[in-house]
C-alpha cells in the first residue's frame, strides 16, 4: 500500500534513486503486505528497471504463486531485456494455469514467429 502512495506522489519523476532506497527498506522489513513485492515489482517496470523488477515478481510468486499475473509481468520483464527463451518458459506456465488469456497468447505468438524468423 504504501508503495502505492509514493507511485501517486509521482515518485517515478523524481528518479530512480529514492525508489532504490525503498526498496532496499522493503527487502530489509520484509513487509507484511502481501501486494508490497508486486507493487514495487511495478514501480521497477515502469522505470525500465527490468533486473529489479524481475527480482520483485519473483519474490511476489513465492508469496503468492497462484496470483499469474507477477509471472505475466515477470515473462514481460524477460521480453524487454531481449530474453526470449525465459520469457517463453513464464508464458507457458501462465498458459498452464489460464488457456484463454489473449494478451498471454498474443505475445507467445510474437516471440515464437520472432523466434523462426531469427533462424
Amino acid at each position: 500500500m504504501i508503495l502505492i502512495i509514493y507511485l501517486m506522489m509521482g515518485l517515478i519523476s523524481e528518479g530512480h534513486k529514492k525508489t532504490t532506497d525503498i526498496y532496499e527498506r522493503l527487502k530489509k522489513d520484509n513487509s507484511n503486505d502481501k501486494n508490497a513485492w508486486k507493487d514495487l515489482g511495478y514501480l521497477f517496470f515502469r522505470l525500465k528497471d527490468f533486473h529489479k523488477a524481475i527480482e520483485c515478481f519473483e519474490k511476489a510468486v513465492e508469496e503468492n504463486s497462484k496470483n499469474t499475473e507477477n509471472w505475466y509481468y515477470i515473462a514481460l520483464s524477460y521480453v524487454e531485456l531481449n530474453e526470449n527463451r525465459k520469457a517463453l518458459s513464464y508464458f507457458n506456465k501462465i498458459i498452464e494455469k489460464h488457456q484463454k488469456l489473449k494478451p498471454v497468447w498474443d505475445w507467445l505468438v510474437l516471440l515464437l514467429v520472432q523466434a523462426a524468423t531469427a533462424l
